[in-house]
């Protein structure tokens, strides 16, 4: 028997993840020698080493999730263009001891949204965060979008003002603003744009969590600002239906879960570490069993 080789995801606090389902899936239904596992980093310290034990034990592939997605890029051998402009980093390749950077973020996040181009194009969008996630979510909707505006929501005001001035300089026709979480003016911002995406972890329920544990709204008290032209996109996906997007749904607005995004930019990743594409019906139903018997 070949032995198998070895994909993971690096990341923090993360043994809720749907990754290994979804890549061990779709491997076993190509009959193909992978195994994906889950690597827990516990601070950003201990990434250097971590790459380099990727290197040195022959690791075939990494995907890195939050918060280490703009961390990794410096200690990679090379990123592709689709990392490089967005400066942050969701998949690595191990081509033969050479450590390649991907973001398939960008494509993952486009996808779920493509039946809404045309409603999209040249409105207002808001998004919430200011790491790897919002920078590929700002790129994807440059590309692909047109939107007239991007407000960032941060909770972090010189953080938020970095990353407007990093995108701007990449794309000087981009009009961007930076506006405060708590600031009674933001809610009033966010009932002008179309579609408003959640790109931080808040709202998160995880593995460890205490049974019934309920997910931790986004904006406590927002629920005035949403109607039916609002389309809310959440990228966490545990659980599915986050408390954003359950109170976007109550009041009208079109809502995405994060499960589209997640399978999107898995499929990407699977395609460049076994240069097959990923059975997406299959992976789609297995992740959807797993989500009803948690729901249980």
């Amino acid at each position: 028997m070949k032995p198998k080789k070895i994909l993971g995801i690096l990341g923090h606090k993360i043994d809720y993840s749907l990754s290994p389902l979804i890549h061990n899936t779709a491997a076993e239904h190509l009959g193909l020698d992978y195994y994906y596992t889950i690597f827990n980093i516990h601070s950003a310290e201990s990434i250097p080493a971590a790459i380099e034990g990727m290197r040195a034990l022959g690791i075939a592939g990494f995907n890195v999730t939050i918060p280490y997605k703009e961390r990794v890029v410096k200690y990679l051998d090379q990123l592709a263009p689709s990392a490089s402009v967005v400066q942050a980093v969701n998949t690595i390749v191990n081509q033969d001891g050479l450590l390649i950077g991907y973001n398939t973020d960008v494509e993952g996040f486009a996808e779920p949204l493509l039946p809404f181009q045309a409603q999209l194009k040249h409105q207002s969008v808001a998004i919430f965060g200011n790491g790897g996630a919002a920078r590929a979510t700002v790129e994807a909707l440059k590309n692909l979008f047109e939107p007239s505006s991007i407000h960032l929501i941060v909770r972090n005001m010189r953080k938020g003002e970095e990353l407007k001035q990093d995108l701007v300089r990449r794309s000087m026709y981009l009009k961007i603003s930076v506006h405060e979480t708590d600031e009674p003016a933001t809610l009033e911002l966010l009932k002008t744009c179309r579609l408003i995406v959640n790109a931080t972890p808040i709202g998160t329920v995880y593995a460890n969590a205490e049974p019934g544990t309920k997910s931790e709204p986004l904006l406590p008290g927002s629920s005035y600002i949403w109607n039916d032209q609002h389309i809310a996109y959440d990228l966490v996906y545990s659980p599915p239906m986050t408390a954003f997007l359950e109170d976007a749904k109550n009041h009208g607005a079109t809502v995405i879960s994060g499960i589209d995004m997640l399978i999107g930019q898995a499929a990407r990743a699977f395609q460049l570490w076994t240069g097959k594409d990923m059975p997406l019906d299959i992976v789609k139903a297995a992740v959807m069993k797993k989500i009803a018997a948690s729901s249980d």
